[in-house]
């Protein structure tokens, strides 16, 4: 698992943006992880299903974030260029576990967009 925290700044790479919403996503900070989505986000999963917008991303988090047992491992990750990050993720809810293949668009220090492979 991929540990370490970092801060964020305007001239964050891609991985450090993914890292500080992985490390929000398991301290269960909703504020903290919303912050490192653009305002204009989307993220799309291979059911089809999208989410717009971090007002919906907030809503749609704050239920998962509820959960005291979510938690993210993260397999492997790998940067490619200035903007794109794809990870192998493990996320459980304290009863299933969800094998995650994730792309991740950033840019100027935001996640733009995400695409969210579940098995």
């Amino acid at each position: 698992m991929l540990t370490g925290e970092c801060a964020l700044t305007d001239v964050a790479r891609p991985i450090e943006v993914f890292l500080e919403q992985v490390h929000a996503f398991n301290a269960r900070d909703l504020e903290r992880f919303m912050s490192t989505y653009s305002p204009e986000a989307q993220v799309s999963k291979n059911d089809g299903s999208v989410v717009l917008g971090r007002d919906l991303l907030r809503e749609h988090y704050a239920v998962r974030l509820a959960n005291p047992s979510i938690f993210c491992e993260v397999r492997a990750v790998a940067e490619f260029g200035s903007r794109w990050v794809v990870a192998h993720e493990f996320v459980s809810d304290g009863q299933n576990t969800t094998e995650v293949v994730a792309t991740f668009e950033i840019v100027n220090g935001a996640i733009v967009g995400a695409a969210l492979f579940l098995s």
